[in-house]
Formats: C-alpha cells, structure tokens, sequence
C-alpha cells in the first residue's frame, strides 16, 4: 500500500506589526499583539460560555480555527481520523492569574487551571472543530517547536490520520520572560533585528499565533483543495552543547539538514530557497551561516530571513514566517528579502551566501528548506516543495 503524503494545505497567522515597547518590560523594544482586538467582532456558534472564559490569546485560538473550519468544510470532516499538535508558550497570561491570586484567590477563573495548558490548547481546538476524538500531542522545543510540528504532521499523516491540526501560540510580553533574555544579552539595544549584518547585536521576542491545516494525499485528492506546499522531509534533532548556545561548528543542524534532505529524497541542489531562522543575534546567524555553505557549496540557494518584520515569536516563529514565505511564493512567484541588511553591511563570514536584499527575487522553483533552532540545543530542519 503506497504511503500517504502530507500537504499542508493552509496557514493562518496573526503577529506583531510594529515593534514597540509595552509598559513595565526591562527590554528596549518588544513585539506585542493585542489579542482583544483581533477577536472583539468575533462570536463563536457554539461554545459562546467557553470561549468567554479564556484569555484573549485563547480566544484568538479559537477563533483562527473556526475560521478555517469554515474556509475548508468540505474537507474538516469530524468524523475523519483526526490529529491535534500544538505548541505554546503563554507567559503573560501567567504572569496575569498569578498577580490576580497575590490579590484575591476567588479572582482566578477555574479554566485558568486547565486552559493555559498544553492539554487545554488542544481541548479548546477539539471543541472548536466538533472532534469527539483525535491523537493529541503539544511539543515544548522552543523555537524550534514550529519545524517540529510540521515533522509531527507528516508523521501522523503516514500513521493514518487523514487531517492535522497544528497550532503554535506565543503570548510573552511577560516580565520575567523579559527580563532572563534581556540578561542573555541577545535583544537588541538598537531595536532592529538585521539578520547576517556585520554590526547586528540582537533579536527583539515578539508574540504571534499560526494554526495550519495539514491533510493526506488523498483527502487533497478527493476534495480537490488546493495547497500551500507537500512536506517532503523533517530531521528534528537535539544536543545537550549548551543551554543557551550553539555548537559553533553547527554539527548538529548540519545533521538534522541532511536527515530532511534523506527523507525527502532529495539532494542539495534542488534546494533553492533557505528560509533561515536569522535571529540577528552574534552566534545563530554565524552557524547557520557556516552550515549553509558547506552543504549547499555547489549551488547556493536563495536565503533569507523573515524576523524583521514581525519579530522572534518564538514557538510561533516558524510557522508564521513560512506562512508569508509561501503565500509570497504562490501569489507573487517572488522570495520576501532581508528588509535591515543592506549589501554593503553583510558580516565577512555571511558574504558568500546568496543572501536575498533589498528587493524580492523570483522564486526559481525547487524546493524550500526551513531552519528553525532553539535553546537548550534543539535543531530543526523542514523541506517543502511548491506545487503549482
């Protein structure tokens, strides 16, 4: 019996706009999303008591995925074999029930317990879509978390389930959360996030929220929805090298790369778009740098990096920058470029990468890979490859 492929047919997102400073952060800048906002019109058919109950952040959720669910009913069947694999990370609303109990205990909402857990993410996307049962699973690698869902994805998608749900939600204008990276010394005093630049000096954490639909070959087939991309191969790996650094020789990364690649079937040369995970910190873009090259020394992609224009959303930040990466592609047959490096100010050990600046470049075909790394040394690679 032939496998089935996993395609990943839609990706809705909401992120941080500008970048700008909320109250009471110790950081210089910081990329907030005013989640009331984005659900103030929004009344859901059903769950309308449960839905007013959760923060803001949840409501979003919630409300990301019933619009899919519309967009896509012929194929969001809830009799199908479902999966449901999230990644979250919800500082500030932690940060919020925690003062609300140092004033009053009867001030905490009991779904507060449940809901700003991983269990509760998938709850809360089990009820939104009517599923009476699914495989659920949440993953916490950081900012890796985004690659590794779609990994999970394909995963459950060879395992027999015929429709995925994946969502990551970063929710971390909180002020701890602030405070440990601003003592890491990795966000940026200038407040420009400037991938592969000789002067960068940092990354500035944003929030953000990417729910996608990931369906099997032959519900595509059946229902004939169009897609974003195939997810033709993962490498998902860890190493214990540091806790908040990386392996300068990037062994580990290179490895997952060509685990992606081996599960794809496919060899560096037909991989011609990088979608980097450019943080503009010192080490991540220098690793990620030497690992390109050395993989890809015979025919160097197009690269570039998408954290400029919305921020680190961390456990978010994968998903949401290829969701504009493959929406660019499919609309505007064109690569998004580096919008805070001019060419004249790469770093001399960024310069023999095919770095896309300034202006956007046609999409030339082929394959894209996405690079994703996080703390604690989890490395995640995703190739994808663009159907017409």
């Amino acid at each position: 019996m032939k496998k089935e492929e996993a395609f990943l047919v839609d990706i809705l997102t909401i992120e941080a706009r500008r970048l700008e400073p909320p109250l009471r952060l110790p950081v210089p800048f910081y990329g907030t999303v005013q989640w009331e906002k984005h659900v103030r019109d929004f009344t859901p058919d059903k769950e309308k008591t449960l839905f007013r109950r959760v923060h803001p952040a949840l409501q979003a959720l919630m409300m990301m995925t019933s619009i899919l669910k519309d967009q896509y009913s012929s194929l969001m069947d809830s009799h199908r074999r479902w999966a449901i694999l999230t990644a979250s990370q919800l500082e500030k609303e932690r940060d919020e029930e925690h003062l609300r109990a140092l004033e009053s205990p009867k001030k905490v909402a009991p779904t507060a317990g449940l809901a700003l857990t991983p269990t509760g993410i998938n709850f809360l996307i089990a009820k939104t879509l009517g599923i009476g049962h699914y495989q659920g699973e949440s993953i916490a690698h950081v900012c890796a978390s985004g690659n590794h869902l779609l990994k999970r994805a394909r995963d459950a998608i060879h395992e027999g389930a015929h429709l995925v749900l994946i969502a990551s939600l970063n929710s971390m204008a909180s002020v701890v959360r602030a405070a440990y990276h601003n003592r890491l010394g990795i966000i940026s005093k200038k407040g420009v996030i400037r991938p592969f630049h000789r002067d960068r000096d940092g990354t500035i954490m944003a929030d953000g929220l990417a729910v996608a639909l990931v369906a099997s070959s032959s519900m595509v087939k059946a229902i004939g929805s169009p897609t974003l991309a195939r997810i033709a191969g993962a490498g998902v790996l860890a190493d214990a090298y540091h806790m908040y650094g990386l392996d300068p020789e990037g062994e580990v990364l290179h490895l997952a790369i060509e685990r992606a690649l081996s599960e794809a079937s496919t060899m560096p040369p037909e991989v011609k778009t990088v979608k980097s995970h450019g943080t503009g910190t010192q080490q991540n873009d220098v690793v990620e740098a030497t690992v390109i090259k050395r993989l890809f020394s015979k025919s160097p992609p197009h690269v570039t990096a998408l954290k400029p224009y919305f921020g680190h959303s961390v456990v978010a930040s994968a998903l949401v920058e290829l969701s504009h990466l493959l929406r660019n592609i499919k609309r505007k047959n064109e690569i998004m470029p580096i919008p805070t490096t001019p060419p004249e100010s790469v770093d001399p050990l960024c310069k023999d990468l095919n770095l896309v600046l300034e202006d956007p470049c046609t999409f030339p075909g082929g394959y894209v890979l996405s690079l994703a790394a996080g703390f604690g040394g989890f490395h995640s690679a995703v190739v994808l490859e663009i159907l017409p």
